[in-house]
């Protein structure tokens, strides 16, 4: 799977996106993406962009732990411009 997000990462815009970074807090932010990816699995996408931003890496921490014990969430590779994953659904 993760060698298949790999793949998707070129994909730029095309691939939906959930945007967190202007979050009023981490708990907004898991709130937003946990009802984003649920959303997006219904509506029978498989891959998405969850982006976090760049900063303190608070933001970033919480939210890569919950896309691992996220329920929906297959597999996830860090985008090496930093700020953002790609995220199999």
């Amino acid at each position: 799977m993760n060698r298949d997000l790999e793949l998707l990462k070129d994909m730029g815009d095309a691939l939906p996106a959930i945007d967190l970074h202007h979050a009023g807090s981490v708990n907004e932010a898991l709130t937003k993406l946990d009802q984003e990816m649920t959303r997006l699995s219904l509506s029978h996408v498989n891959a998405c962009r969850v982006i976090y931003g760049i900063g303190e890496g608070v933001m970033r921490k919480a939210v890569l732990q919950e896309l691992g014990r996220h329920p929906l969430v297959r597999g996830v590779v860090e985008e090496s411009s930093g700020g953002s994953a790609v995220v199999g659904l």
